[in-house]
């Protein structure tokens, strides 16, 4: 099996695996948490959100395949591949405080790590 072909079904696989978790826990929280919140009027419907969450997270796997095959060293890939990783996991970890946990404060901090990781 080529090289592009592993590097796309890894990236594919971390970020599937993402989306699941995400969508697992955000589904949860939809039914139960956030349904009660009192959003503003120009909060679009739930509907939308999965519309979007799909091409936020194909756009995902496509740049983390681009930057995979990128010529770079090996210390180079490692610390982009723990960079992505890293944004991954904070993603899954910000759906389950919000929505799963419905904790606003820790998930503002998830929001700030998220934010801090590209300085």
């Amino acid at each position: 099996m080529g090289i592009k072909i592993v590097q796309g079904l890894y990236s594919l696989a971390l970020v599937l695996f993402t989306a699941i978790a995400s969508k697992y826990f955000t589904d949860i929280g939809l039914n139960n948490f956030y349904s009660i919140l009192n959003l503003p009027e120009v909060t679009p419907e739930n509907s939308y959100f999965r519309i979007i969450w799909r091409w936020l997270y194909f756009l995902l796997f496509l740049s983390f395949y681009i930057i995979l095959l990128s010529k770079k060293t090996a210390e180079e890939f490692n610390e982009a591949n723990s960079l992505f990783i890293s944004q991954l996991f904070l993603q899954i970890l910000w759906c389950f405080s919000f929505f799963f946990m419905g904790q606003m404060s820790a998930s503002a901090i998830v929001i700030v790590l998220l934010f801090m990781e590209f300085f």
